[in-house]
């Protein structure tokens, strides 16, 4: 998982409240699946690649939102999209 960091905004700097509260990441995906949309199951390359932000409401609750775009080699591309909760002890 990366973190993207605000260009303007070193821990330093006084960021705005907003930068201060949400967090954006990345991460490149690939491995096996047998999902191919057939009714034979068959190992087949998978390729993502997801993208998202998590927004701080304080030390210990945060909602994320997430889009994923997937594709199995055998079929066409396809985005996800999935959102939750949070907390951290």
């Amino acid at each position: 998982m990366k973190n993207f960091s605000i260009p303007q905004c070193a821990p330093s700097d006084h960021c705005p409240a907003f930068f201060k509260k949400v967090s954006f990441y990345t991460w490149p995906m690939i491995g096996l699946t047998s999902m191919t949309g057939n009714k034979n199951v068959e190992n087949r390359l998978y390729l993502g690649v997801a993208f998202g932000e998590v927004i701080h409401f304080d030390l210990h609750d945060s909602i994320w939102v997430q889009q994923t775009w997937n594709k199995v080699l055998s079929l066409p591309g396809y985005p996800t999209f999935s959102f939750g909760y949070t907390y951290s002890f």
